[in-house]
């Protein structure tokens, strides 16, 4: 809100004409422009708190649910790791052959079996 303000005003000063294409208002320097600005300003504000608290909503209730929320767990890359592992496959032939990256069976490789 302010730093919308306090750019086109830094603009000003250094002689260049700010003009909106979307605004009713082209001249943002007029009082009509800056209460225009400040307007729409506010209105976008509000409505990226709007998005956060209806986000937040939705995560708490997907979580009541029961629902899992994040990354799917990789149940079987350490099985598929050892695999290639025991098949004498390089590190980077394993990451290849099995479509995953390099960190990944660098984490993989020397685990023992539980």
């Amino acid at each position: 809100n302010i730093d919308v303000q306090q750019a086109i005003d830094m603009l000003v000063k250094r002689g260049i004409e700010v003009v909106s294409l979307d605004l009713p208002v082209r001249n943002l320097t007029s009082a009509e422009g800056k209460l225009m600005l400040q307007m729409f300003s506010a209105f976008a504000e509000f409505e990226k708190s709007r998005i956060i608290e209806r986000t937040k909503e939705g995560l708490d209730r997907a979580k009541q649910e029961g629902k899992r929320l994040g990354r799917p767990v990789a149940t079987d890359t350490r099985e598929r790791v050892q695999r290639a592992k025991a098949k004498g496959l390089s590190q980077s032939k394993a990451a290849l052959e099995l479509g995953v990256s390099l960190p990944t069976i660098k984490r993989n490789w020397n685990i023992v079996a539980e």
